[in-house]
């Protein structure tokens, strides 16, 4: 938020409090993204890199990546 890290969630629920990153007027919200560790690992086996064959079998846990939904910033009420 606006240059400053907020979180780092691994695992849902992905909420995350921004309130003392916000500034008043227009607010810079940026999203990262990594994918599963297993994608990384079978993508290397498949591009034939040395040392990760035994990932080649695994093609069928690659896992969906990306943000899938909305990405919704409201108010929580306490």
């Amino acid at each position: 938020i606006n240059d400053n890290f907020v979180a780092r969630l691994m695992i849902a629920p992905y909420i995350v409090d921004i309130t003392n990153k916000l500034v008043s007027g227009e607010n810079k919200i940026e999203l990262d993204y990594t994918p599963p560790l297993i994608n990384r690992l079978v993508g290397l086996a498949l591009d034939g890199e040395e040392g990760y064959g035994r990932f080649k079998s695994r093609e069928h846990m690659l896992a969906p990546t990306g943000i899938m939904g909305q990405v919704k910033v409201g108010l929580i009420s306490k």
